[in-house]
């Protein structure tokens, strides 16, 4: 059965290598949607898929896809799938270069090259 779920997450989780960990997470289990910045140093994260695929998926957000981001809250909204056929990175939205918690200062890994 498809599902598919909303998820905004609050946190250090910009300019962290947050994206980029988040969609090879996607790629690994089959699950389509999108990632981007919004403002306030949040990020959103549409998922859709196999059920079992898209809980696995949240799991996994919750418990934190790289040690260089700290999630403080994950809040998960059910929605109707969209019939999305990749997983992408979105343009960031204008406002999320309003950044409210500064990450920390390391180095570039190689998947974020």
């Amino acid at each position: 059965m498809l599902s598919a779920a909303k998820l905004t997450i609050t946190g250090v989780v910009q300019g962290v290598g947050f994206r980029p960990a988040i969609t090879r997470l996607a790629l690994s289990l089959g699950v389509k949607g999108y990632v981007k910045n919004l403002g306030g140093g949040e990020v959103e994260i549409w998922v859709e898929g196999e059920s079992e695929k898209v809980d696995s998926f949240i799991k996994s957000v919750e418990g934190g896809v790289t040690p260089t981001a700290r999630i403080e809250k994950v809040v998960v909204s059910d929605v109707e799938p969209q019939g999305m056929r990749s997983f992408t990175i979105l343009k960031s939205t204008p406002e999320s270069i309003l950044i409210s918690q500064i990450p920390p200062d390391i180095g570039i890994c190689k998947w974020c090259l």
